[in-house]
């Protein structure tokens, strides 16, 4: 992975491994000791091929509800953690 970000929350801390090619987030995975019930890897899909600026991840992740990945994360967190 080309990017690692670490950011803490009040909620828990999330940790960003990517590729990033030409912009574009190519893969990547999501770890952090934040509580949510379902699978993070739904968020991961969602964001392989988006380019790699905050507004288009939060456009990517307008239709998730994210706080059953991130309970008491924001999606203008996540975007601006990845």
């Amino acid at each position: 992975y080309n990017v690692h970000r670490s950011t803490k929350f009040t909620s828990g801390k999330v940790e960003i491994f990517a590729n990033v090619v030409q912009s574009k987030i190519e893969n990547i995975k999501i770890y952090g000791d934040f509580f949510g019930i379902e699978d993070v890897a739904a968020v991961e899909e969602v964001l392989k091929g988006v380019k790699y600026e905050r507004e288009d991840v939060l456009n990517a992740l307008e239709n998730l509800d994210i706080s059953r990945y991130f309970a008491g994360i924001s999606q203008e967190e996540i975007a601006e953690a990845v």
